[in-house]
Order: C-alpha cells, then sequence, then structure tokens
C-alpha cells in the first residue's frame, strides 16, 4: 500500500511535468534539459521527482522500494530481491543522467549541441495544474521527512480490514 501510495503521486507529478512541457516538437530531450533554464522551480520540482522514483534514500520513493524489498526478503524472495535491485540500479543510472542534464548545465553535453539553434519558449503552467504539481512535491517532501504519517495510515487500514 505504501509503495502504491508514493508511486501514485511520483508518477502524477511526471505526467503533470511532461503534458506541461511537451510542444509537439521531435526535440523533446532538449525542451526538458532546457526546463531548468527556463523555469528553474519546474526544473528542480522535476529533478526531485527522477530522484525519488530512482530510489535515492532520503526521499519517498526510497521508502517505498525499501518496504517493498524487505519484505520479499523477508518471505524468502531473495532471487526476486536481487533481480528488483539490479533492475533499479540500471533504471536509476538513466534517471540520474536526466537530472544531470537537468539540474547542472553541463554544456558539454551532447544533448545540449543544438540547443542554440532550437528557441524553446518558457514553459507557463496554469494556475490549477502548478497548484497540483505543487501539493505533490509536498506530498513527496513531507513522506521524506515524517514517513510515519503513510505507515501509520497503511497499519490502520491492514487492522480495519481483519476486524
Amino acid at each position: 500500500m505504501i509503495y502504491l501510495a508514493v508511486y501514485i503521486v511520483m508518477s502524477f507529478l511526471t505526467f503533470s511535468f511532461v503534458f506541461s512541457v511537451y510542444r509537439g516538437s521531435s526535440n523533446y530531450i532538449v525542451e526538458i534539459v532546457n526546463i531548468s533554464r527556463t523555469n528553474p522551480t519546474l526544473g528542480f520540482t522535476f529533478g526531485l521527482t527522477l530522484l525519488s522514483i530512482a530510489g535515492i534514500p532520503p526521499l519517498a520513493g526510497f521508502l517505498g522500494k525499501f518496504l517493498v524489498l524487505s519484505a520479499a526478503v523477508d518471505k524468502g524472495f531473495i532471487g526476486a530481491a536481487i533481480v528488483a535491485v539490479l533492475c533499479s540500479v540500471i533504471s536509476g543510472f538513466y534517471y540520474l543522467r536526466l537530472v544531470k542534464q537537468l539540474l547542472f548545465k553541463d554544456e558539454s553535453s551532447f544533448l545540449l549541441k543544438g540547443l542554440s539553434d532550437c528557441a524553446i519558449p518558457a514553459v507557463k503552467l496554469e494556475v490549477i495544474r502548478a497548484s497540483l504539481m505543487g501539493v505533490s512535491l509536498f506530498l513527496i517532501l513531507t513522506l521524506m521527512f515524517y514517513p510515519n504519517f503513510l505507515l501509520y495510515m497503511a497499519f490502520d487500514a491492514v487492522i480495519t480490514s481483519f476486524l
């Protein structure tokens, strides 16, 4: 339940970002990389979301992955847990690579070679989408500092289902 709740929030934030940025061009990766240059808050929000999906330890995605993998190891599914960790490491490499391009200005990247040629306008969000993205980011950061809230909710849901 915790894994599901965390990943619903992160998926919602990711798709909100993707639908906000996409303008119908073929240079979608360049558009994503350019976000942190035109709208640093949106770029930082998307960077934190990608780090959380990758399972970087202090963020909420790590909590979900840790609980699922520790439950798998406790039940004896060690092989499945090892495969899941390997898949998480491989996907984390790709997420971290995009975050590096998004948050750190690496002008030597092949992604940014044609950036000066394409003029990509700044992204402006509607109020409703910006507030929903803000609430999602707030939930990710709250679960980073206070994960017991979600743990208590999951515990109560399990206990009440058996009563």
